[in-house]
C-alpha cells in the first residue's frame, strides 16, 4: 500500500484515507503533514441516499442523511522528512494548485490529462492545509474516531457493542474534533430499486470503497454490527459484514465480499490476479469503484443494491460514470 512505499523509501510522502493514516502512524511511526479540502458538485436525479431513520433523501442532503462523519484524507511522511515535505507541498500548491501561478502548465489536483482519477491527490481536492508539527494522531483523526477504531478491536480495545444502548454506540461514532475536515459516509441506492432502505439491507448485494475505509467499512458498521436485527455478539466487523450481505465487493476483504469484484478486467467473473485487491488494480476500488459497482455495466446490469462510500466528489463521479457508459454504448 502507499503507506508501505513511504516506509521502505519508495516515496517521500503519500495521500491516504483516514483508516490508512491511522495505521501508518501507529504501525510505521509516520507523520501526518497535511489534509485535503474538497469541493461540492451538482445534483444527479437517478440515485438517492438511504437515511438512518429508514427514509431516503436527495444526494445534496448528505449533511442530514448520512451514516456518520469521519475525518478526510491526509498526507503522511517520515518524521525526518516533515519539514522538507511541508516546504514542498507549500511550493507546489502555490504554483500548481487551484489558484496557482503556473496552473496552465500543470494542475495539481487534476488526473484527467494523465488518463486516470485521483492519481496524486483526490480530484475533488480544493487545497492542502498543513498541520502543526508533533500533532498527536488522535487530534488529527478525531478523538472519537480513534476511540471507535479501538472499540472495534484495534489495539485490543473492547467491542463497540459493549455500549449500554444503541444511542451510546451512536455517540461513540459521532466525531467532535475537526482537525481533518469531515467526510460523510453515505449509503447510495438507485431510485428505481424496490423497497430498499437502510433497515432492510440484510441479504442484499453491497459495494464498498474498500476494507478499513471510513465510508465503506467503519462508519456503516453501526448498521451491521449494531443493527437491532443482528443477533450476534461478534466484534469482528469483517465477519459481520460477510454474514450480513449476500455478496458484494469490498476490496481487501475475502469470501462473499469478493464475489462481485473483477480486478483490472472489465469482464464479470474474470479471474484477474488483482481481483479484490485493495488498490486501483481492482476496478471497483475506492469511492469511484463502489459507485461503478452500483451503476453496473452498459447492458444495464447492476452488481450491487447499495454502495457505501464517502460523499466527496460523489455527484461529479455519478455524472462521469453515466457519461462513460453512454460513450461505451455508442461505440459498441
Amino acid at each position: 500500500m502507499r503507506r508501505q512505499s513511504v516506509r521502505v523509501n519508495k516515496a517521500d510522502a503519500a495521500s491516504l484515507d483516514a483508516g490508512d493514516v491511522y495505521s501508518a502512524v501507529k504501525l510505521y511511526g509516520l507523520t501526518v503533514v497535511a489534509k485535503e479540502i474538497y469541493e461540492q458538485e451538482a445534483e444527479q436525479q437517478e440515485y438517492e441516499l438511504l437515511c438512518p431513520d429508514g427514509t431516503t433523501a436527495e444526494l445534496t442532503e448528505y449533511s442530514t442523511c448520512n451514516l456518520g462523519k469521519g475525518p478526510g484524507r491526509g498526507i503522511i511522511t517520515r518524521h525526518n522528512f516533515q519539514k522538507i515535505t511541508n516546504k514542498f507541498l507549500t511550493m507546489i500548491q502555490r504554483l500548481f494548485g487551484q489558484k496557482g501561478k503556473e496552473r496552465a502548465r500543470f494542475e495539481l489536483f487534476t488526473s484527467a490529462p494523465f488518463g486516470g482519477k485521483n492519481l496524486l491527490f483526490q480530484d475533488a481536492t480544493q487545497h492542502l492545509q498543513l498541520l502543526e508539527e508533533q500533532l498527536e494522531i488522535a487530534y488529527v483523526l478525531g478523538l472519537d474516531y480513534v476511540a471507535l477504531l479501538k472499540g472495534l478491536g484495534h489495539e485490543g480495545g473492547d467491542c463497540a457493542l459493549a455500549a449500554k444502548s444503541m444511542e451510546e454506540t451512536g455517540k461513540r461514532i459521532h466525531l467532535k474534533h475537526k482537525v481533518l475536515p469531515p467526510v460523510y459516509a453515505v449509503a447510495l441506492a438507485k431510485k428505481n430499486a424496490k423497497q430498499i432502505n437502510i433497515r432492510n439491507l440484510r441479504g442484499r448485494r453491497s459495494c464498498h470503497s474498500h476494507l478499513y475505509s471510513p465510508g465503506g467499512w467503519l462508519l456503516p458498521s453501526r448498521y451491521t454490527v449494531g443493527a437491532p436485527e443482528n443477533d450476534t455478539d461478534n466484534c469482528d466487523v469483517g465477519s459481520v459484514f460477510q454474514s450480513y450481505f449476500w455478496k458484494g465487493c469490498m476490496p481487501g476483504a475475502d469470501g462473499n465480499l469478493c464475489k462481485v469484484c473483477i480486478g483490472d478486467s472489465e469482464v464479470e467473473g474474470a479471474r484477474a490476479s488483482s481481483r479484490c485487491a485493495a488498490s486501483h488494480n481492482e476496478r471497483y476500488y475506492g469511492n469511484m469503484g463502489a459507485l461503478r459497482c452500483l451503476v453496473g455495466n452498459p447492458s444495464g446490469r447492476s452488481f450491487g443494491d447499495v454502495a457505501f462510500l464517502e460523499h466527496s466528489n460523489l455527484l461529479q463521479n455519478i455524472q462521469s460514470e453515466m457519461r462513460s457508459l453512454f460513450s461505451f454504448e455508442n461505440v459498441h
